[in-house]
């Protein structure tokens, strides 16, 4: 397969990410892989989504559809920090187009979705949330983990 693409989450011993040049080679999709990676869906898959942006599948390019998918809240859970327009792992609103037409809008106007720079601070918080457990285990501290977020965000920034 070609492209940027990481299975969501451990899968057996080892996780691959494609990350193909030279379009995958950058800060953002980068961690939007690792986020994968590390167990995220992507924003828009989230079972209340319908409240927050209307899917256009009439526009949505043949065989994509899966990319919009919605799953139930014990799939895609948000750790009580609400939807996030402006994380990482939001589909822009032209994704996977088959006429250069919205795939994706907002309901509220004037909301932008796709941005591949950084993690949100939603996104930061989730992922605390997720490993908080798991990284004070593993580095024996009590408080807040910003380790992950720290290597996550620092990795790909030789690239840019």
């Amino acid at each position: 397969m070609s492209g940027c693409w990481s299975s969501v989450g451990k899968q057996g011993k080892s996780q691959l990410i494609n990350l193909q040049t030279p379009n995958c080679l950058k800060h953002g999709t980068i961690i939007h892989e690792i986020m994968h990676a590390v167990g995220f869906y992507h924003q828009q898959s989230t079972f209340d989504r319908d409240d927050y942006v209307k899917i256009h599948w009439e526009n949505i390019k043949n065989g994509k559809e899966h990319n919009f998918n919605k799953y139930d809240d014990k799939t895609v859970t948000d750790f009580n920090v609400g939807y996030d327009y402006s994380s990482v792992m939001h589909y822009s609103s032209r994704a996977f187009s088959k006429n250069d037409e919205p795939t994706i809008t907002p309901i509220k106007h004037g909301i932008e979705i796709g941005q591949r720079n950084e993690m949100s601070e939603k996104d930061q918080k989730k992922l605390q949330a997720m490993y908080k457990n798991e990284c004070n285990n593993r580095i024996g501290k009590n408080n807040d983990n910003d380790s992950i977020i720290d290597i996550i965000n620092f990795f790909p920034s030789f690239l840019d």
